[in-house]
């Protein structure tokens, strides 16, 4: 499969993990632009053996994004692309929910062993997580952790 589209990439360099649920990664497609998730990596964070449960989530339809965390900028994978479309955000406070009849798909869900890292790469194109057009991908911090600082990369592609 020839794959078309830009990528750009969501780095996220000592983000602030609360003592709460809540979404590490925020995508939201543009009005005009579907996406797909290529990969995501959270870096090891700690010599203890701990795991924390994440999930990989689609919401559509009517949703309400989680709560503060902090707005980036995503970056180009190619010099000469134009900017995203998309609307990024990491380690928001709260998690994403749906409201008024939205939809929220559980697409693939893990364990995060803090001494190890983490990371989501589809072994096949067709296995990559389509985002349409106005919806949300979220990875979810589905356990209540302690404090902590976090690193990690979101990569996407926006289809033209």
């Amino acid at each position: 499969m020839s794959l078309s589209g830009r990528v750009y990439r969501l780095p996220m360099n000592s983000g602030s993990m609360t003592a709460n649920k809540q979404d590490l990664f925020t995508v939201i497609a543009s009005s005009l632009i579907p996406l797909w998730i290529e990969e995501i990596r959270l870096d090891p964070i700690s010599s203890l053996a701990t795991e924390y449960l994440l999930s990989m989530k689609l919401f559509t339809g009517a949703y309400t994004s989680g709560a503060g965390g902090t707005t980036i900028t995503p970056s180009k994978n190619q010099f000469n692309d134009a900017a995203a479309g998309a609307t990024c955000r990491i380690t928001s406070s709260t998690q994403t929910s749906t409201s008024g009849g939205g939809t929220n798909t559980i697409m693939d869900a893990g364990n995060w062993n803090l001494v190890n890292g983490w990371a989501w790469q589809p072994i096949d194109t067709d296995h990559r997580i389509a985002i349409p057009m106005s919806g949300q991908f979220s990875l979810s911090l589905d356990t209540t952790p302690s404090s902590a600082t976090v690193n990690g990369c979101l990569i996407f592609r926006e289809m033209f």
